[in-house]
């Protein structure tokens, strides 16, 4: 019996010493799992914190200040059937159509998702505005607007514009306003708020835009993305546009129905 115990001594020793030493293992693994989560953390908020604060002098609530331009350009948003737009992308509108009635601006390029063939944000917008007042000769339209980085891009390359004004709501601005300037573009921001939405709406959004701004820092910092389609120059009338509407729209939704038929977006 004695002899049993001195040998079982030793082994429980060596499991005490085995368990010390996974416990420290697991230990310092959640330690430094727990720093990096943190320092992760730490950038996204610093990434987020950084846009925000660069463009804050760039946002203008009142017509009053807006700086006169050739251009405002208002990014696409949702639009329902029958083209009826949504209360945010009505806000936009009606904010360009502030600025161009009060001669700040001499045009408005309605700039939104075409990636189908039947879903028309920009064409939408446009007939919003002429709706509203503006000759139609002022109101253009880029098909190609699918997301915030191609709009600033392709304004200042396809329609020649380094100094516009974006009309867009706060929780945006800051976005494109960035990536203007990575652009080395002159740009305003209008911020057109201009009621109370849905709290479920805003706070999707919200979180949406936290994300946004992160991959906007790593497409111009790290990834140098470029639009998905950009093309030839294109003149500041809405009339000689209308001419070949059809086969830009078609270029596009074509295009990105490749693009997706081919695992590519």
């Amino acid at each position: 019996m004695t002899k049993s115990v001195d040998v079982s001594r030793p082994e429980r020793a060596k499991r005490a010493i085995r368990l010390r030493r996974v416990t420290r293992f697991v230990l310092i693994a959640v330690v430094v799992i727990v720093l990096t989560c943190g320092l992760a953390l730490f950038g996204l908020l610093w990434i987020n914190y950084s846009i925000i604060r660069m463009t804050d002098s760039l946002m203008v609530t009142d017509v009053a200040e807006i700086r006169p331009t050739t251009l405002a350009v208002v990014p696409g948003a949702r639009i329902y059937k029958g083209g009826r737009l949504s209360a945010y992308l009505q806000d936009r509108v009606d904010a360009a159509i502030e600025l161009y009635n009060a001669g700040k601006v001499k045009k408005i390029l309605m700039s939104g998702d075409n990636s189908d063939r039947y879903y028309d944000e920009s064409s939408a917008m446009r007939n919003y505005a002429i709706e509203h007042g503006v000759p139609e000769d002022d109101v253009l339209r880029d098909f190609a607007g699918l997301r915030t980085l191609d709009t600033v891009w392709r304004t200042r390359d396809i329609w020649g514009q380094s100094d516009f004004v974006i009309v867009t709501q706060r929780f945006h601005l800051p976005r494109a306003l960035y990536l203007a300037r990575a652009l080395d573009i002159d740009v305003q921001g209008y911020v057109c708020d201009r009621r109370d939405y849905m709290q479920s709406v805003a706070a999707r959004l919200a979180t949406r835009e936290f994300f946004a701004r992160i991959a906007a820092w790593c497409d111009i910092n790290i990834l140098r993305t470029r639009p998905r389609h950009l093309g030839e120059r294109e003149s500041l009338s809405g009339v000689e546009q209308d001419l070949k509407v059809k086969d830009q729209r078609k270029e596009i939704w074509q295009r990105e129905k490749f693009l997706r038929n081919n695992g590519k977006i």
